[in-house]
């Protein structure tokens, strides 16, 4: 049994919905570390403190989407579409392993330890390779130099974003960023190449609720703990798990359909959501420059060049690809 969406995205939906995720993802990046420092959260005093915190969000998380799943996708008979198919059980596991329960390791370990701004640019660092080289692992995502000129520009608003907060020493903080960038990197080439005709938003409930227990078991379980709750870390969490669902839900969902190079190019407008947000809460003594709008600037020009058709055998090629998806029902 395949999967079909009732509405298929379009492209300008795509854009507009993946830049909703980089808002999400942006603005979770700056409530996360308000949070822990709202419950005093420090990977430096016991590094499983965090992890476990990172386990929470995810086992609640992955919970509630799953229920959802259950409640309004039942036509669809979601567990057995997932459950009874190797490569959707594959896709579960690898993104909850690989996705949600390293990617957040290492994520959770460096956000506290490296400036933000730093932090940002390095969890680039897979995103940028793999769209210079995605031709190798899909056969839809051409080689054609707007992608790299894109890329180009993705970097360089990062780069501007954060020209006040370069240090040009390499710790071993940062390499828990750059294993996390190749984590999400792994984790959507896999999820593209496994999840099959299963619901994407069941892939990802399963695999979030997966990833969430074992954070959450590991971080226990290695001495792990976090401190009582007040009105205002609960609201803050609150808000946490309410991106989380979202965005993760639309993301794997607007993967499921388009080139991953294209959608990784928007990605780079994450840490500018994240230093807009940050700005926005006192508690973090973020503050705004001229750098955010050049680096808007750049993130639009790359998000249109990556998706803009400048010569006819593209377009043809593109409409041949759209053609095919529809008939084959993805």
């Amino acid at each position: 049994m395949e999967w079909t969406m009732s509405a298929k995205f379009t492209k300008a939906r795509m854009i507009l919905l993946s830049l909703l995720v980089m808002f999400l993802w942006g603005s979770l990046f700056a409530f996360v570390k308000w949070d822990m420092l709202e419950l005093g959260i420090s990977s430096k005093s016991n590094p499983f403190d965090t992890i476990l915190f990172a386990g929470i969000r995810f086992l609640i998380s992955g919970l509630l989407l799953s229920v959802f799943v259950l409640l309004f996708k039942r036509k669809e008979n979601p567990i057995k579409a997932v459950f009874l198919s190797k490569k959707s059980i594959l896709a579960v596991v690898a993104v909850g392993v690989v996705g949600f329960a390293l990617h957040y390791s290492l994520t959770y370990l460096g956000l506290e330890t490296i400036d933000s701004g730093k932090a940002s640019l390095i969890k680039q660092a897979g995103v940028l390779i793999f769209v210079c080289f995605s031709f190798l692992f899909f056969k839809e995502d051409k080689f054609h130099w707007g992608k790299i000129v894109a890329a180009v520009l993705g970097a360089a608003s990062i780069v501007v974003t954060n020209l006040d907060s370069f240090s040009f020493s390499f710790s071993y903080e940062s390499l828990y960023l750059v294993g996390a960038s190749f984590c999400t990197v792994i984790a959507n080439v896999a999820f593209k190449k496994l999840s099959g005709g299963a619901s994407p938003i069941a892939i990802t409930a399963f695999a979030m609720f997966f990833g969430g227990v074992l954070l959450t078991v590991l971080g226990f379980s290695c001495g792990g703990r976090v401190s009582p709750l007040t009105g205002e870390s609960v609201a803050i969490f609150a808000f946490i798990v309410l991106a989380t669902i979202v965005s993760y839900g639309l993301w794997y969902s607007i993967v499921y359909q388009f080139e991953l190079s294209k959608l990784f190019i928007i990605k780079m407008a994450e840490p500018l959501f994240a230093t807009l947000v940050s700005v926005l809460i006192p508690s973090l003594h973020a503050k705004l420059g001229y750098e955010l709008l050049i680096a808007f600037v750049l993130v639009a020009a790359a998000v249109y060049i990556s998706n803009a058709r400048f010569h006819k055998k593209e377009e043809k090629e593109e409409l041949a690809y759209e053609s095919h998806d529809r008939q084959s029902g993805n």
